[in-house]
């Protein structure tokens, strides 16, 4: 059995620093197995000299897409990874604690444009929540 739970939260709200309690907690209080899986934004953003606030100040609505959709694939590849790997190793029961989710695209895109992103890549915001067991915001 795996579980997927996506914490969701502005910057600086305590979603990294609270993931990484938790995950050490479930092995030690329930002996459940926990992975964390990494916010795909900063994978993308980190390092590079690509922000948000760089797409802002040019053509948002484009530029801002242009970040989201490798973000949202990224997010979708680290999924199936995370699960592959609970079960293959036979860290079950295991719980898959996503820092961010996919709809967190929503707080920084036009939402009607990313719904758009999201049909194009054979996501909608109904299939997106059904597939977590639980959302924490």
């Amino acid at each position: 059995m795996v579980k997927s739970i996506v914490i969701t939260g502005g910057p600086g709200a305590g979603k990294t620093a609270g993931i990484t309690y938790v995950s050490s907690q479930l092995p030690r209080q329930y002996g459940v197995h926990a992975l964390t899986v990494p916010e795909a934004a900063r994978i993308v953003l980190h390092g590079n000299e690509i922000s948000w606030s760089e797409a802002h100040a040019h053509d948002q609505q484009h530029s801002l897409l242009a970040l989201q959709r490798p973000i949202t694939e990224l997010q979708q590849y680290l999924r199936g990874l995370f699960v592959r790997l609970a079960s293959e190793f036979g860290r079950e029961p295991c719980v898959l604690l996503f820092d961010r989710g996919e709809l967190d695209g929503f707080a920084y895109n036009d939402p009607q444009a990313f719904e758009l992103l999201l049909s194009t890549l054979g996501l909608s915001v109904k299939s997106i929540l059904q597939s977590y067991d639980a959302v924490i915001h």
